[in-house]
């Protein structure tokens, strides 16, 4: 039942438009050289370069279920949603670069890395500009209250320096001799992965205009999903900076319930029955593997 075409379905168009808009973004890079010759056709190649496959989409769904749940009656022709919604995948795709970077990764979405197709020092600038772009997205949302768009520059101008913490503490941690404690390990989580999510699911409820109480309802979601997301993710891959994957998995089972739980009190309508879903679908099957390993 909760296979991606069911998830997607009460925001499917407007998945549709942002995954268009992505590219209407990055052509407006291109355009932005005030010349055009050699060294800015290359540039132009590598900020192209990771959307040539299509990622999930996973944060613009969130945004976009959130705002839904929130109580937007109807999303279809709401420019600024759409824009947020890309907004939202350039910040997630320039701190992809980023961590492919730092991690020395030499493939992302089944290609060749940035960094390992144009080197390093080109990978970094090319998720900058990516980071500038969002930013001139979000400043100009003429559709949004100004105090809207200012709450929105705050909210990922924090969830961005927060991202970046989170790869420093990771990267100090994997250069100690001695496992970190589980507390900085779950730390590091919330500030790399969850965070991010949990913003997502934030402004999603902030741009609907929604209740505080909804907004900070949707926020802890997305905070629940993104650390389940994350625990999940490293025991499947077995590369977690912390040694004892029994911890691991007990924490996911307790997120996967906290986001479930927190979803129940959102309103009740198609779009948080597909946030319920969304959790369904990342624990699922592996919840019961991964309470398993707790005993």
């Amino acid at each position: 039942m909760n296979t991606l075409r069911y998830i997607i379905q009460p925001v499917s168009a407007e998945l549709e438009q942002v995954e268009r808009n992505l590219s209407v973004q990055i052509s407006r890079i291109a355009d932005g050289h005030a010349v055009t010759n050699t060294y800015s056709r290359l540039a132009d190649r590598v900020v192209g370069h990771l959307f040539k496959t299509h990622g999930k989409r996973l944060r613009p769904l969130l945004f976009l279920l959130s705002a839904r749940s929130a109580g937007v009656g109807s999303l279809k022709g709401t420019d600024a949603l759409i824009q947020v919604g890309t907004s939202v995948e350039l910040i997630h795709s320039a701190s992809l670069i980023h961590d492919d970077v730092i991690d020395e990764a030499t493939f992302r979405r089944d290609r060749v890395s940035v960094n390992e197709r144009y080197g390093n020092k080109i990978a970094v600038l090319a998720g900058d500009i990516l980071y500038t772009q969002f930013y001139s997205l979000v400043s100009t949302l003429a559709d949004l209250p100004a105090e809207v768009r200012l709450r929105l520059l705050e909210l990922f101008t924090t969830v961005t320096r927060r991202m970046c913490f989170g790869e420093i503490y990771e990267e100090r941690m994997r250069r100690q001799r001695k496992p970190p404690e589980f507390e900085d390990y779950l730390d590091t989580i919330d500030n790399k992965t969850a965070s991010l999510m949990a913003v997502c699911c934030e402004a999603g409820g902030v741009v609907a205009g929604a209740p505080e109480e909804t907004v900070e309802t949707l926020r802890l979601y997305g905070y629940h999903l993104g650390m389940a997301y994350q625990l999940l993710d490293d025991l499947d891959d077995g590369d977690a900076v912390y040694p004892d994957n029994s911890r691991i998995g007990e924490s996911a089972a307790r997120h996967v319930r906290s986001a479930m739980e927190t979803a129940a009190e959102l309103p009740e309508n198609e779009a948080t029955t597909r946030l319920r879903a969304i959790v369904d679908a990342v624990g699922g099957a592996r919840i019961p593997l991964a309470a398993s390993q707790t005993a």
